[in-house]
């Protein structure tokens, strides 16, 4: 049997701190670096290497900001992982309407908004629903999920008989 080598790396990487200080002070590094240098507040001359030391001092701070019961690391950890997973519901949708010969730009022009584009924006408004109800925290019962999906699906025929 093949051993997982990641999981005892990921937790050595978790104990030695590097979820809780590195990638969060290279994030607000990379972060404040590159929008100060796009911004160019100071001279061309000497723009890096101040941009640089305040963009240290600025990646410090944050990680030393840590309010009461919130860390840093937990923040980063539920935003990028709820980023990809809407990110991955998006791309599904685009895969789902290039089945139907429809390019991705096209999605949300007027014209196909009518015609097919608008089972696109349904679908991933359904998505992030679905993403928000889940994994962001809030707890519906079995019941409630089954009412809500009867009134949608109400909503739906009603468009379509209006139609």
């Amino acid at each position: 049997m093949v051993q997982d080598i990641f999981t005892p790396l990921v937790g050595n990487l978790n104990q030695m701190g590097f979820y809780k200080f590195v990638l969060p002070w290279l994030f607000t590094l990379a972060l404040t670096y590159g929008i100060l240098l796009k911004v160019k507040l100071f001279g061309a001359e000497q723009q890096k290497s101040l941009v640089a030391i305040i963009s240290i001092v600025a990646a410090f701070f944050v990680v030393n900001y840590t309010p009461a019961g919130f860390a840093m690391d937990s923040f980063f950890t539920q935003v990028f992982g709820v980023g990809v997973l809407i990110l991955t519901g998006i791309f599904v949708v685009l895969l789902l309407m290039g089945l139907v010969g429809m390019k991705g730009e096209d999605i949300f022009k007027a014209e196909n908004i009518k015609s097919g584009g608008g089972l696109a924006v349904i679908l991933l408004i359904a998505f992030i629903t679905f993403l928000f109800f889940t994994v962001g925290g809030v707890n519906i019962s079995s019941d409630q999920l089954s009412l809500i999906a009867v009134m949608i699906f109400m909503v739906v025929a009603l468009a379509f008989i209006a139609k």
